[in-house]
């Protein structure tokens, strides 16, 4: 079985530690994001060296979302270090103070890492009492290979950037370059 061999949460996890995590993320978001989302309106995350420019880690309008994007505006926060609430309470409160011309009664929030995160929950549940923004989320290491499992195809190439090899599947890039 082929799932057996792909990346899980736990992978995710320890993917967190590679110095290459937090400039592939947003690569990672973007193509989920299209892998799942039709009608997208506008997508921005920044990757690689990109990352190092400042502002929003990722800017979205989508029509129409699903499970793991929400509908109309919203913006992204990423991070892949060990403190998930320290970074996201800072990059919550640093975005509070200026919302980079973003109405916030009008533009969800979404907060990403990489990692498992235990008080997940409750964080989305005391910011979202906050009611500063439309909508607040956040997604962790367990929801990210949630999201996997329903791009196979992303799934698949996420497995071997990883450096996991499923039985009988090669990614597109391969295919090309052989």
């Amino acid at each position: 079985m082929i799932t057996q061999t792909l990346i899980d949460a736990s992978d995710l996890n320890a993917w967190s530690n590679r110095n290459d995590s937090s400039t592939f993320l947003p690569q990672l978001l973007r193509t989920l994001i299209l892998g799942t989302v039709k009608n997208v309106i506008s997508v921005s995350f920044r990757a690689g060296e990109g990352v190092a420019i400042g502002g929003w880690d990722g800017r979205l309008d989508v029509e129409n979302g699903d499970a793991f994007v929400p509908t109309g505006k919203s913006v992204w926060e990423l991070g892949t270090g060990k403190d998930v609430k320290g970074k996201a309470d800072d990059d919550y409160e640093k975005r509070k103070s200026d919302t980079l011309d973003f109405v916030p009664a009008e533009t969800k929030y979404v907060f990403v890492t990489t990692r498992r995160w235990g008080g997940k929950e409750e964080w989305i549940r005391s910011r979202q009492a906050e009611g500063f923004w439309k909508e607040v989320r956040a997604y962790d290491a367990d929801d990210l290979a949630t999201w996997l499992e329903t791009v196979p195809h992303v799934h698949v190439w996420l497995s071997i950037v990883l450096g996991k090899h499923p039985e009988a599947a090669v990614d597109l890039s391969h295919v090309w370059s052989d």
